[in-house]
């Protein structure tokens, strides 16, 4: 009977988690779960549909943090960064796809646009990605946050109406592994840049 009570009340408790969306008032809820995204594993190489123009930040809408480490962006590149990758022609610090974790636990500075941001960041650079019309996933085992994955749908429309003007379109919708912290049914925006 103890034993029957204690269970009903955790998944009461389950129950109540819901995950609300991001207002413009509110800080974004977290939203964390502990089960591996499976197949994740098998994305090897890189695989890019030739002349997509996809290049932009994709903002999460939900507040994405494990540890310290919290999402500020998934990056991808323009056409030509994919034909240099692909070519040979490469940096250390860039990839045409990459995530951007902000080190909450280090000082914060004011950045070149007067905004206030933390002083630490790690860029994850897959070493295996997969993007399409209709797909953006990739893989990468960080030093520091260890095996970082990504599988999401694009949504081309809603991309095209937020270039437009639409800052509120969800144009990308997925699932992120951190180590051992899955985020699933992940809502990104996305952002031209300055």
């Amino acid at each position: 009977m103890r034993i029957a009570l204690i269970c009903g009340a955790a998944a009461l408790a389950l129950a109540g988690c819901g995950k609300p969306e991001a207002s413009k008032t509110e800080k974004p809820a977290t939203v964390v779960a502990t089960a591996p995204e499976p197949g994740s594993e098998a994305l090897e190489g890189f695989t890019t549909q030739p002349g997509l123009e996809l290049f932009g930040y994709y903002m999460p809408q939900t507040e994405i943090q494990v540890v310290q480490w919290r999402l500020d962006h998934l990056h991808l590149g323009s056409p030509t960064e994919f034909e240099d990758w692909a070519a040979g022609r490469r940096t250390a610090a860039y990839a045409p796809v990459m995530m951007e974790f902000d080190d909450t636990k280090s000082p914060k500075k004011i950045n070149e646009l007067g905004q206030d941001v933390y002083a630490v960041r790690e860029r994850v650079l897959p070493d295996a990605w997969r993007v399409t019309e209709s797909e953006v996933a990739f893989v990468d085992n960080h030093p520091r946050l260890g095996k970082v994955s990504f599988q999401g749908a694009l949504d081309r429309k809603a991309l095209a109406r937020a270039k437009a003007g639409d800052g509120e379109a969800v144009v990308l919708t997925g699932t992120l592994t951190v180590g051992e912290a899955v985020f699933t049914d992940l809502k990104f925006t996305w952002f031209g840049g300055d």
